[in-house]
């Protein structure tokens, strides 16, 4: 009897054992399945960044694609006004007998007018360079007072149709830059043609140079409408319309500013204004004097 007790006894050692090393093995595999159902979390969370991310990125491209059909929109529409008006001059030039004085006023508004188309023509390629991401400089060393006072030559014929004296203040010792002068000309000409585009009759645009913290600064001031501090902060952002409107009929698709900003950081520089309602505005262009051309990034 004590032997089958003893025997009975081992058989349940054994099956405790046996009982204890399954359990064990079934929290390891529990500890497993925690481990593993972390792991599981932790990916769930990461797609489900990366979903948002995806959604976030989807809407973004909508919103820039939407901007670009308004950008593009505006700029048609302003080259078709234009566009029109050379077709009825044409054909008032052709329908009716004419004395030369009539000709010559309607081909100059022919003129004016295809510049115009020209210029708007133009634009739409540095958009879709700029959108590119790519700005090509063609880099050489010139004293930036030269090509102001060509800009200003240029814009003194608008000026006069307002009476808006061109003042300049340019430092006779300015260094030269290494930059891309054509591209610069593109910069002084739109700051110049907007101040006097929104500049009133009988007012006055100053342009000085000077040197600061070795950049070259241009600083192109008017005494027109100023700015509130809502544009200041959107002046430089893409196809945006200011409060100030132009006082002399003149036309504009709200790029000019935008570009300037691409161009001059092409160079390493940056751009700012300084203005106030009803006080004129100030608008800086800074160049540096010493700066390295990098490739640009194709992602940009």
């Amino acid at each position: 009897m004590d032997k089958e007790n003893t025997v009975k006894k081992d058989l349940t050692m054994d099956e405790c054992r046996t009982l204890q090393a399954e359990i064990q093995a079934l929290r390891m595999q529990i500890d497993r399945m925690a481990g593993t159902n972390k792991d599981l979390i932790k990916q769930n969370n990461i797609l489900k960044d990366q979903v948002s991310k995806l959604r976030m990125g989807k809407e973004e491209l909508e919103k820039l694609q939407t901007q670009k059909d308004d950008l593009f929109s505006i700029i048609i529409h302003d080259i078709k006004n234009p566009a029109s008006l050379i077709k009825g001059l044409v054909e008032l030039l052709s329908s009716y007998d004419l004395n030369a004085h009539e000709q010559k006023e309607i081909i100059t508004d022919i003129a004016n007018t295809t510049t115009k188309i020209v210029r708007l023509s133009q634009e739409v390629t540095k958009i879709i360079s700029l959108e590119a991401g790519k700005i090509e400089l063609e880099l050489d060393t010139f004293n930036i007072n030269q090509v102001l006072e060509d800009t200003l030559r240029v814009n003194q014929v608008a000026a006069n149709k307002k009476n808006i004296k061109l003042l300049h203040d340019l430092d006779p010792d300015l260094p030269e830059v290494t930059a891309d002068p054509q591209k610069m000309q593109e910069v002084f000409e739109n700051l110049i043609s907007n101040a006097i585009k929104f500049n009133y009759e009988n007012g006055y645009v100053r342009v000085k140079t000077y040197v600061e913290n070795r950049h070259v600064i241009v600083a192109v001031s008017d005494n027109g409408q100023g700015l509130s501090e809502t544009d200041i902060k959107k002046a430089f952002s893409k196809a945006t319309k200011l409060s100030a409107k132009p006082t002399g009929g003149e036309s504009s698709t709200g790029l000019g500013l935008w570009i300037i900003k691409k161009i001059v950081e092409r160079h390493q520089g940056r751009v700012w204004v300084k203005s106030a309602l009803s006080k004129g505005s100030t608008f800086y262009a800074s160049i540096p004097l010493h700066w390295e051309l990098e490739e640009e990034d194709d992602a940009e």
